[in-house]
């Protein structure tokens, strides 16, 4: 290495054109010597660059949070969804057979009872306070009208209706040993909130015959579409309209 200097020092100070009449050995690289990058590429190891440790509980409380999200979402919408729109029923009695069935399973209107104006023969569900229970009954009179049963008719202001939403073979097997379907009630005139709600299995029925006329707030949904059991899939309404 010494005589490499000296060598080195010689051509220094010759002048670019001389000729050189010796040749500078290059200084040997050692074989267990490494350039600096695989050196330090081989000390650090595979875990240079370092890799960000995975936060794991971080991770945990954004997907616990999301979900609650979900969840809370869902929640509004199925409120929103039978507060204001529609309501599952279970149709439990025969008091409305053979329209409506014990058993059946089904949705019913929320908005038209609420924001719309209801009819006479509708389809409609109540709620009564006292015993906490839903009723799905028929609309037949209006108010301020008088309603009267009397030897199997109806009448609404003296005047006759026509009951064709009944089913004809089922009221001439069930009517009772008078041959009535629909037992004599009143003359009852209605108040100006005041409904008057009849099932249309009469002899089945506990109704406005019973409890008197109904409030427009105790009417809760109208209409019912029946999808349980799947046979039995119909869409219950005013058929007169």
């Amino acid at each position: 290495m010494e005589e490499n200097k000296e060598k080195q020092e010689q051509l220094n100070e010759m002048p670019l054109d001389a000729p050189m009449d010796f040749e500078v050995e290059e200084e040997p690289i050692l074989k267990d010597e490494l350039p600096a990058q695989e050196f330090f590429n081989s000390y650090m190891g595979e875990n240079y660059p370092p890799k960000p440790k995975s936060n794991w509980a971080k991770r945990f409380m954004y997907e616990v949070f999301d979900l609650l999200k979900v969840f809370v979402i869902c929640f509004v919408i199925i409120v929103l969804l039978t507060n204001f729109v529609a309501k599952p029923i279970k149709i439990e009695g025969k008091s409305m057979y053979p329209t409506l069935d014990d058993g059946q399973i089904g949705i019913t209107n929320l908005f038209a009872v609420q924001f719309l104006d209801v009819s006479r023969f509708d389809v409609v569900i109540i709620h009564n306070e006292e015993r906490n229970e839903y009723w799905v009954k028929r609309i037949i009179a209006l108010p301020g009208e008088t309603v009267e049963g009397k030897d199997d008719v109806i009448y609404i202001n003296n005047e006759p209706i026509d009951q064709s939403f009944l089913d004809a073979a089922y009221v001439k097997e069930n009517s009772d040993k008078d041959n009535l379907f629909t037992s004599d009630f009143g003359p009852v005139t209605l108040g100006e909130d005041e409904y008057w709600l009849m099932g249309d299995n009469r002899i089945r029925s506990e109704d406005s015959r019973i409890h008197g006329p109904f409030k427009k707030s105790e009417l809760v949904g109208k209409d019912v579409l029946v999808f349980w059991p799947f046979e039995d899939f119909e869409y219950v309404k005013n058929d007169t309209e």
